[in-house]
């Protein structure tokens, strides 16, 4: 259930920006903190907590629409976005078997 998400990503220092293929969150945008905690259940919220659990050093995430602009602690190595990229790739599905393992 659910499709996987295209995702280019740019690094800009402590900040990488991830272009998606699907929207997932409103025009208004919404900045999301790690020290917050997340107890929404907005589809950003969700999308912002699948980033927090995948990465550690992932302190904030702004959902704009289809773009995600996430700053972690750090600069962005190759493994790093992978991993975050691999978060918003298996987004919206539901179950195991079908998401994509590889990064």
């Amino acid at each position: 259930m659910g499709q996987l998400i295209e995702v280019e990503a740019v690094r800009l220092g402590a900040v990488a920006i991830f272009d998606t293929d699907r929207s997932l969150g409103g025009q208004d945008g919404e900045t999301f903190k790690r020290e917050d905690g997340q107890d929404s259940i907005s589809f950003s919220a969700q999308a912002a907590n699948s980033i927090f659990a995948a990465d550690d050093a992932a302190t904030s995430v702004y959902v704009y629409s289809n773009t995600l602009a996430v700053h972690r602690d750090g600069d962005w190595s190759d493994d790093a976005i992978a991993v975050t990229s691999s978060a918003i790739k298996n987004f919206l599905i539901y179950y195991d078997e079908n998401r994509d393992s590889g990064h």
